[in-house]
């Protein structure tokens, strides 16, 4: 871990069936945290065995707490510290002064999307912003408040959900055309009674 000196390091912290994000998380970490002044990624693995984690860690291009002995007590120490609510997470803290920085870079990554300028400007960004100690952190678990582009996101990132939405609206529109033909059967029987 020493060559993380000069870096900031973003803690991931994610769980088995959340590999919509590590994809994207790979391209970025690829594409936009290379060199020296760069950003290190650091996997907090949340995988329930040591074969789970060394078949996903096996794949990713980044450092990883390791997942058994005092490992274990380190990431149970940094889901406290970065308070950890949700997973998956990206929290960037100063690697220099190990102040925290934001806990909303999975939100920010995901935005930033493949857009390498963009990834960039992400990574400008948490260097210019103020570390503070964690003590005096304002932490919001990577939930920056309720915007459309989280809604859209959320539907982007759940795509099975899109579907379900589909099929509701579907059955919705046909249970109100429905409605639409008994008010006019039943207008056409009050007409034939007049």
């Amino acid at each position: 871990m020493s060559n993380l000196v000069s870096r900031h390091v973003c803690l991931f912290a994610r769980c088995p069936p959340c590999r919509s994000f590590s994809p994207l998380l790979i391209k970025f970490y690829e594409k936009c945290c290379a060199g020296p002044d760069g950003v290190q990624i650091v996997y907090v693995s949340s995988d329930r065995d040591l074969s789970s984690f060394n078949e996903y860690f096996g794949k990713m291009p980044w450092v990883a707490i390791p997942a058994d002995g005092a490992g274990a007590q380190l990431k149970q120490r940094l889901a406290e510290l970065c308070q950890i609510r949700g997973i998956p997470a990206l929290v960037v803290i100063d690697a220099k002064t190990g102040h925290f920085v934001t806990d909303d870079a999975r939100n920010e990554v995901t935005a930033a999307g493949e857009d390498v300028s963009k990834g960039k400007e992400l990574v400008s960004l948490w260097k210019s912003k103020e570390a503070v100690p964690f003590d005096r952190a304002v932490f919001n678990g990577g939930q920056s408040g309720f915007s459309i582009r989280k809604v859209i996101m959320f539907f982007l990132s759940n795509p099975v959900y899109i579907v379900g939405m589909l099929y509701f609206a579907k059955k919705g529109m046909k249970y109100l055309a429905d409605l639409g033909e008994e008010d006019e059967d039943e207008e056409e029987l009050v007409r034939g009674e007049l």
